[in-house]
């Protein structure tokens, strides 16, 4: 069943009254919600407008459907002075067509909310606990306040797709977050950007929570003191306008990523990962175990092409931990042996850890002597912490496979 509204004018609405649409609701001329009114619709919503922007929107509008704006002109649907609420409170729901941009959009329901178009939010974009998949499209938030996006637990997902992006108008006085997310084969990561710029301008930010090395930026190609390029996840950059500086955060969870000491950025004429300019790690309230790097030095951006960083490891040269052993007692490789750990590194503690988070091992000045007597055969998590001569204390994390 389709409605079709030539001419709706929800008066009715401003007495608080709801207006029901029971299946699709087809806009292709005048559609005004007034302040208080609620228009609640059971399916898809599909607006096909084709003089000018149809919606003057000052109420709620409430969708179990997808959105579609088949507009023949381009239009993005609602007027400039509509400040109402478009809430998307069904399951899988998405973007379709052309470019929308809502005043205010809320997502609610039972599942995530997927574009297969890019969106534009004037002035508020309310996450709550759901997951916004941009999919390989973006989603840009006009307003610069730094409070114009809200979430429980809820994240902006760019991993889809390397074209990704949530964008944001920025000041140049306050500092942004960007709250990136993904779950991939069931691991989920929260890993936000929280961003300032040099200027005013519209930054984009993406997490992509896979190894760089898909999008060809090889974690192994690296310039002078660089090490351990984080496998797991990096980041993208870019500005939309003129181009631009920032500087910003970067956590990391040292319990599932690892410990990294150190900010790369990806140099594209000479192909390699660099170091940025750190301050000290600082701790988050997002998780216990989770620590921010913050870049000390401003950051480049350009609307041309996208900056990838990723974090990295301390280059320690005369260290050198394996990542894998065979105790089968054929003394060859039976033991965990960190190459340089006695001579150089005396003091050290390592930590031996399960898939399952549970401490397995554990030694202070380790000498190169666990051969994961009594455990399975399989990836452990290893966390050693050493101690320079010159003082200080550096971490060091990652996997190693016992295979018997």
């Amino acid at each position: 069943m389709k409605t079709k509204l030539k001419y709706l004018v929800a008066v009715l609405g401003s007495l608080g009254i709801i207006n029901h649409v029971s299946a699709q609701l087809y806009i292709d001329n005048i559609f005004t919600t007034l302040p208080q009114s609620k228009v609640f619709v059971d399916g898809d919503v599909i607006y096909a407008g084709n003089t000018s922007q149809n919606i003057s929107h000052q109420g709620d509008l409430e969708i179990k459907g997808n959105w579609y704006n088949n507009s023949s002109n381009d239009l993005k649907v609602f007027t400039d002075a509509s400040t109402g609420k478009i809430i998307l409170s069904g399951a899988i729901q998405t973007f379709n067509g052309l470019v929308t941009r809502f005043p205010d959009l809320l997502l609610s329901g039972s599942d995530k909310k997927v574009q297969n178009t890019s969106i534009e939010i004037t002035h508020l974009l309310e996450l709550t606990d759901k997951e916004l998949d941009v999919n390989g499209h973006t989603a840009f938030v006009l307003s610069t306040n730094v409070d114009a996006m809200r979430q429980t637990t809820g994240y902006i997902n760019t991993s889809t797709s390397k074209e990704g992006f949530l964008i944001r108008s920025m000041d140049n006085s306050s500092s942004y977050l960007f709250p990136l997310g993904n779950k991939t084969d069931g691991v989920y990561r929260y890993r936000p950007l929280q961003v300032k710029a040099d200027k005013a301008g519209n930054i984009g930010c993406q997490f992509q929570n896979y190894r760089a090395d898909r999008d060809y930026y090889n974690t192994e190609d690296t310039k002078e003191g660089v090490k351990g390029v984080n496998e797991h996840f990096y980041h993208g950059l870019m500005t939309q306008d003129a181009d631009n500086k920032v500087t910003l955060s970067v956590p990391f969870n040292t319990v599932v990523d690892g410990a990294f000491e150190n900010i790369t950025e990806w140099d594209e004429e000479a192909r390699k990962w660099g170091l940025v300019k750190t301050t000290n790690p600082s701790s988050s309230n997002f998780r216990t175990t989770t620590v921010n790097l913050n870049t000390a030095e401003k950051l480049s951006i350009t609307n041309s092409e996208v900056l990838p960083i990723a974090l990295a490891g301390q280059f320690m040269p005369d260290l050198f931990i394996p990542n894998v052993f065979t105790p089968n007692a054929d003394q060859n490789n039976d033991d965990f042996v960190v190459r340089g750990l006695k001579e150089n590194y005396p003091e050290n503690e390592l930590v031996i850890i399960n898939r399952w988070g549970n401490e397995v091992f554990k030694a202070t000045n380790y000498q190169n002597d666990w051969n994961g007597s009594d455990l399975h055969e399989g990836v452990y998590f290893y966390i050693l912490k050493v101690k320079p001569k010159n003082g200080g204390t550096k971490s060091f994390t990652g996997y190693v496979h016992i295979i018997r």
